[in-house]
């Protein structure tokens, strides 16, 4: 008997099938994982630890010589790769920063871009730089003191700027930065966190109101405010997660932060130990205490860590609003602003703006780096925020009266313009372009309210409760 043999193979047809189904699955494979981009955010993964890197070795050589590396310039400009060489010779970095000076003893070698630059070589570099260029720019904020670095190549795949530090500086592919608000409780919430275009990225809760936040180079948040649980001051990382909680021991009004992420508060005078201002560490640890003699409002510090504090007059000490600390605390000077201070504001030059009630017509005030007062303007009524930019413009925000709250005076003092925010102004920021952000009172369902550098509105947004303290990170 003859037996039926059967084909086990595969038709040309079915073959042909198979390898395009084959095809069509690892298309589909290679898009989801899409390796390019992938690559990419390891470079940016590189990217971010060569910026701390070199922001760490010039904040450390600021602390160690107190003074900047004089080669950063305030616009943002490219590093020179001068590598691990401890000086520039043989390099020829005109046009760019030499920050050879670092090397050894603060960085053992000066990084460069993982791809040295090439996505932003071809359309913004010159030849000289990209030669000699890192791809890593820096630059030096002349009003705060404080550093600037963005890597522009970072911007692969629509991938976010890679940059660390005070976005306050105008450069290559940066963009204005995040803003925080805080203020009553709405839903639970106190403390919120908005991208660019102003869309909510998240919020959390203190636990009760809010009165001022501040914001280290890492972009962690401190907020401070009335006491829960014995907490009065929180820091959060950059992602709104809770890092550490500390008791000032009463109320806390104020907040500043320096270069080094200590953290200073002023308030309601501790009952427990007689002292209205503290310095933490960047871990939370106390530092020092001193006492204002009355319940402190206002803190700033500059970026020699000088401590400037504003609040309530002591008929005990002489009738003293204003005072400055040196970084251990101890007292440089003390002023009168005639009545109570309840902002504070210092520039690079260490000239200090205060404001506050209103005595004599006069609410805003300006003194230089000895406590000398320079001129004083009267915003109509109580100022509640002063903040001033790299111009040493200065900008006052307060209880509306003929129907303005928020006011731009040059470094003269004298009057540029006037906006109304619709109710009481608490909360006041200003980024690189002079674009103005007033926080307040709520009015139409709108809390904060972003005006360009001619007072002229550009977007509003809703906190769902009154803004107390508004900041901008970088």
């Amino acid at each position: 008997m003859k037996l039926k043999t059967h084909n086990l193979g595969f038709t040309l047809l079915e073959v042909l099938l198979i390898i395009a189904i084959i095809a069509i699955l690892t298309a589909v494979v290679i898009v989801a994982i899409n390796p390019g981009r992938q690559l990419a955010q390891a470079r940016n993964s590189g990217r971010t630890s060569d910026l701390r890197s070199i922001y760490s070795a010039v904040n450390q050589y600021y602390i160690d010589n107190k003074e900047w590396p004089t080669t950063i310039p305030e616009t943002l400009t490219e590093i020179c790769d001068t590598g691990s060489a401890p000086d520039s010779s043989g390099i020829d970095c005109t046009d760019l920063v030499d920050l050879s000076i670092l090397v050894p003893t603060y960085i053992s070698a000066v990084p460069a871009d993982p791809n040295n630059g090439i996505a932003f070589n071809s359309f913004l570099k010159t030849a000289h730089a990209q030669a000699v260029g890192t791809g890593y720019f820096i630059a030096l904020n002349g009003s705060s003191q404080s550093l600037s670095l963005t890597a522009p190549s970072s911007t692969e795949y629509d991938l976010p700027l890679v940059r660390i530090g005070d976005g306050n500086i105008a450069g290559p592919n940066l963009i204005t930065g995040n803003v925080y608000t805080a203020g009553d409780r709405s839903g639970n919430l106190t403390t919120r966190k908005y991208n660019s275009d102003g869309v909510l990225d998240w919020s959390v809760d203190h636990g009760a109101l809010v009165y001022a936040i501040a914001i280290d180079s890492d972009e962690n948040v401190v907020t401070v405010g009335s006491r829960v649980g014995n907490v009065t001051t929180r820091k959060y990382n950059s992602d709104g997660v809770l890092q550490w909680s500390i008791d000032h021991g009463a109320t806390v009004l104020s907040v500043a932060v320096d270069l080094s992420g200590n953290v200073y508060t002023g308030g309601v005078i501790d009952p427990g130990v007689p002292m209205s201002t503290k310095k933490y560490n960047s871990a939370g640890v106390l530092q020092w205490n001193v006492n204002h003699a009355g319940t402190v409002r206002a803190v700033a510090v500059d970026a020699n860590g000088n401590v400037y504090t504003g609040g309530n007059r002591s008929s005990f000490t002489g009738n003293i609003s204003t005072r400055k600390y040196n970084t251990s605390g101890v007292l440089q000077w003390s002023v009168d602003h005639g009545t109570y201070v309840a902002a504070i504001a210092v520039d690079s030059d260490g000239n200090v703006y205060t404001g506050g009630g209103r005595t004599g017509n006069m609410t805003t005030r300006k003194y230089n780096s000895a406590g000398v007062l320079q001129w004083s303007v009267d915003h109509g009524t109580a100022v509640a925020a002063v903040t001033v930019d790299s111009d040493g413009n200065v900008y006052t925000g307060g209880s509306p009266i003929g129907n303005v709250t928020t006011r731009k005076y040059n470094s003269a003092g004298v009057l540029q313009w006037s906006v109304d925010h619709g109710d009481s102004v608490w909360g006041l920021a200003v980024d690189p372009d002079g674009n103005v952000y007033a926080g307040g009172g709520r009015v139409g369902n709108v809390t904060t309210r972003k005006y360009n550098s001619d007072g002229v509105l550009q977007w509003n947004l809703d906190h769902g409760n009154s803004v107390t303290a508004i900041k901008l990170f970088p």
